[in-house]
């Protein structure tokens, strides 16, 4: 303990020393001046308040690398933010050592005096770091069982991810809750928005995640009620703001989209509707390969009104895919995976939602052609699987522990584009009264967009 509080002290004299050089160099420099005492020494107090507010204001409005700098350099902050952490080191010792009593690895608060841990509080991400210096006969699966059964439950609820690792000697314990994000996160006020990153969401850093519409095939699923629909929503929000996307939909419930319908062109709520709007988009995406073999182009580089980037947006695809007759359903099946392989070079990008992705409903080379997959709450890990691929482990996190808590709603996993990486991200929500400020601010189709692909998204029979 003695040895803590000399480092301590040792640090805080070496900060303290700029405070009290600025302070010295203050008042030689008043002392120079034929100025009388109280004007000098106003002077004094003056510039060590102009000082002090600037130091503020960076902190306050400066980037993270100037707040960076600001602890270490600064006169007044990193007095403070020592203070501040020899105070919070000093409270983390005392709670770490009564942790080692109250969860079992030391016998009596006498033993723990002998030894060091520390508990550290991460109050803007719910997380916690336990850290247990080297004590005979206790390693990483101790503290492990340790944080699992008795300091998890009590710092984080049931709802807890506990992961261990050896750290410069110390066993560390990271303890988070598995609800790492507020019951709501609402839709941004003005967002940037494009085809190449339309925003979904916020991820567990709190960054804002984003989703490409170009030369994309987007799988979405989970258990009713998990957050699909706030998806489809946030995928519609940011699809609209584009100004160079044409929506098509396909809604056999009738309800989930009918919010958006006056921006869409089309939006099919039958079977047969829905069979006519496959057709027309794949004559659409033929006639543009037409167009690019003309041009001698591989595929549409810029989208405008003119040319617009095709949304073809389908809820419930397993209604689609499995909900009629048979032979109108395979029809459905051949169309849908002849439009996702072919159509990102055309401009054409098909975003299809289900709450069940099980081979006889949406059969594995659909879904392996999916360029971003989303899963939203699922019971089990091989539902999970079926969504984002073979390579996920039961005794990692994954879209089969998200559970019916009110935050945990619209909590989902999404493969990162690049690295194929899993991402937590919780969904924008998206209200009623947003949605219809949306649909009257943007209305629908241009005029110009609408004639780009007038004919080729006519009926079947009216184009025969």
């Amino acid at each position: 303990m003695l040895d803590y509080t000399l480092k301590g002290i040792a640090q805080l004299v070496r900060f303290l020393w700029r405070p009290l050089a600025l302070l010295i160099l203050v008042m030689l420099l008043v002392g120079m001046t034929p100025l009388p005492t109280s004007v000098g020494w106003g002077l004094i107090w003056g510039m060590l308040m102009v000082v002090a507010l600037a130091e503020f204001g960076v902190y306050r409005f400066g980037s993270a690398h100037q707040r960076s700098l600001l602890r270490k350099w600064s006169v007044y902050t990193a007095t403070f933010w020592t203070i501040r952490n020899a105070v919070a080191k000093r409270k983390a010792l005392r709670r770490g050592r009564e942790l080692l009593v109250s969860s079992g690895l030391v016998r009596s608060e006498e033993k723990a005096e002998e030894y060091s841990a520390w508990l550290f509080e991460n109050k803007r991400r719910n997380e916690y770091s336990f850290y247990v210096d080297d004590i005979p006969g206790i390693g990483p699966e101790d503290v492990r069982k340790a944080c699992v059964n008795v300091v998890a439950p009590r710092l984080v609820g049931e709802n807890a991810r506990v992961t261990v690792e050896m750290t410069s000697g110390l066993i560390c314990a990271l303890i988070s809750s598995t609800v790492a994000f507020p019951a709501v996160v609402p839709y941004p006020g003005n967002p940037r928005v494009s085809i190449d990153a339309i925003p979904i969401g916020i991820d567990e850093q709190g960054h804002v995640k984003t989703m490409a519409l170009r030369e994309n095939a987007i799988l979405c699923a989970g258990s009713p009620g998990s957050g699909k629909s706030g998806f489809l929503n946030t995928v519609c929000e940011g699809a609209v703001r584009c100004g160079n996307v044409q929506l098509l939909g396909v809604d056999l419930k009738r309800v989930e989209l009918s919010n958006w319908s006056p921006c869409f062109d089309r939006l099919a709520v039958t079977l047969d509707d829905a069979l006519d709007l496959l057709e027309s988009v794949h004559n659409l995406m033929e006639e543009r390969y037409r167009q690019l073999e003309q041009e001698h182009l591989r595929k549409v580089e810029r989208f405008d009104s003119h040319m617009p980037l095709v949304l073809l947006v389908i809820d419930e695809a397993a209604a689609l895919l499995t909900g009629g007759d048979k032979k109108k359903n395979e029809h459905a099946k051949e169309l849908l995976r002849s439009i996702i392989s072919l159509g990102r070079a055309a401009g054409v990008t098909v975003v299809f939602a289900s709450q069940r992705v099980s081979a006889n409903i949406i059969s594995s080379d659909i879904r392996d052609i999916a360029k971003t997959r989303v899963s939203y709450s699922v019971t089990n890990i091989e539902s999970a699987k079926m969504v984002l691929g073979d390579g996920l482990k039961a005794d990692e996190q994954g879209p089969w522990r998200i559970g019916n808590l009110p935050a945990e709603r619209g909590v989902c996993y999404m493969q990162d584009e690049a690295d194929r990486s899993l991402v937590c991200v919780k969904t924008f929500w998206l209200d009623d009264r947003r949605i219809q400020d949306t649909v009257r601010r943007y209305g629908k189709p241009s005029p110009a967009m609408r004639e780009a692909t007038r004919e080729v998204l006519s009926d079947v029979a009216e184009s025969a």
